[in-house]
């Protein structure tokens, strides 16, 4: 509780722990804050302060929001409901990145909270509307007083907690025309009457424009990877490896574009994932 933080950043003489809490407090809301609980406000501030080491591109990012009470955000912050639904969804480059799930009392029936201390199981009405708003789905709210299943819920979160997945960012810049989806070993054309997908240039993924691959199934993306080179080289200097052996020049190696510097490898020298390429040449 933010409260007994407070009083330990009032009361102790450790400087290094004074420091500790009052960088754990800035996450909450502000120095001996009273007991609200800000969930919504910390979400948001630890990802600002964390997104850069643990945020990959083509991660899901899951919220999983556990209170007996509800957020004070929109009374003592100002901020609305579709305020931080907005935040939270911006930290990924698209909103089927993000899901997230609510734990939370509800004043509704067959969801009443009993009186806890002094908040009279205050519901978890903001926190319920943000999570719903991030991840619009029936599973997105579970009641924290239906005991019977919070702790099975709990168990099947990490299991069940994520959308299924319609984008795949891929690892690098492809050839044009060269990308392939395979599921379980079929290939899948883009106009496929089951699991249709495109390519999107701009963000260099694939999209699933109909249903998901399904849960557990097998997907593969296969594409001729671009490699672009620093500096513009002499080419008939270039010398190309692929894990130590020589790749040879045209059509069925590497090929390289002087106008926009791309080198590119095709037929049985496209790379796979953790191949090393090493390119050696004298700068133009």
């Amino acid at each position: 509780p933010s409260t007994f933080m407070g009083s330990v950043l009032d009361t102790s003489s450790n400087s290094s722990l004074r420091d500790q809490v009052a960088s754990q407090l800035s996450d909450l809301a502000a120095p001996n804050a009273p007991n609200w609980p800000f969930l919504l406000e910390a979400a948001k501030k630890t990802l600002d302060a964390k997104k850069s080491s643990f945020l990959r591109s083509a991660a899901q990012l899951v919220y999983v929001f556990i209170s007996d009470a509800d957020d004070y955000g929109s009374a003592k912050l100002g901020k609305t409901d579709s305020t931080y639904i907005s935040q939270l969804k911006s930290y990924k480059s698209n909103a089927a990145y993000v899901s997230s799930r609510a734990f939370v009392y509800s004043n509704t029936s067959g969801c009443n909270a009993p009186a806890n201390n002094g908040q009279n199981g205050a519901a978890g009405t903001h926190i319920k509307a943000v999570s719903a708003g991030i991840n619009a789905s029936g599973t997105s709210f579970i009641c924290l007083n239906n005991a019977a299943t919070m702790a099975a819920s709990l168990d099947n979160v990490a299991r069940d907690v994520t959308r299924p997945t319609t984008r795949f960012k891929l690892q690098a810049q492809p050839v044009a025309g060269s990308v392939a989806v395979k599921i379980n070993g079929a290939y899948k054309t883009q106009g496929a009457a089951d699991y249709p997908w495109t390519y999107s240039s701009s963000t260099n993924e694939i999209v699933f424009t109909g249903a998901p691959a399904p849960a557990g199934a097998s997907l593969a993306i296969e594409y001729d990877m671009v490699v672009q080179l620093a500096r513009q080289p002499k080419v008939d200097t270039m010398i190309v490896t692929l894990n130590g052996a020589d790749v040879p020049q045209g059509a069925n190696g590497w090929q390289y574009n002087s106008s926009t510097r791309l080198l590119t490898l095709g037929g049985g020298w496209a790379p796979h994932q953790g191949d090393v390429i090493l390119v050696n040449y004298e700068v133009n």
